[in-house]
């Protein structure tokens, strides 16, 4: 996305049959003050736009700043993105700084499918 930080690891592999396309990527980072969305750009396809549906993604993550997470892509979109599960910013899309401020690293895999 749009990180202000250093990445040292950055690898993605994708597969496309029909409309589903299945990804996995894995990124490590900089532990960083950057308040933006954290999220993996650029993906191979635009997903297609459902109204009330993301699509889930699987993940790993090595961090200890951030409530549970979940990634997903937006319909409509290239991006990923991380959500948090826990309280007070239930549904937030979580920013740089709360995936790592406390850690030397970061450190984030995921893997799944989307619709295109």
């Amino acid at each position: 996305g749009n990180f202000s930080g250093s990445v040292d690891q950055a690898e993605g592999h994708y597969t496309k049959i029909g409309q589903n396309v299945t990804i996995w990527c894995h990124v490590r980072f900089s532990a960083t003050s950057d308040g933006s969305s954290c999220s993996i750009a650029s993906l191979p396809f635009t997903s297609t736009t459902f109204t009330y549906h993301h699509h889930a993604i699987s993940q790993g993550y090595t961090f200890s700043d951030a409530e549970p997470l979940y990634p997903q892509v937006s319909g409509g979109t290239a991006e990923l993105f991380w959500y948090t599960t826990g309280s007070g910013s239930s549904g937030d899309v979580v920013t740089y700084t709360e995936a790592g401020t406390d850690s030397n690293q970061i450190t984030m895999s995921v893997a799944g499918t989307y619709k295109t």
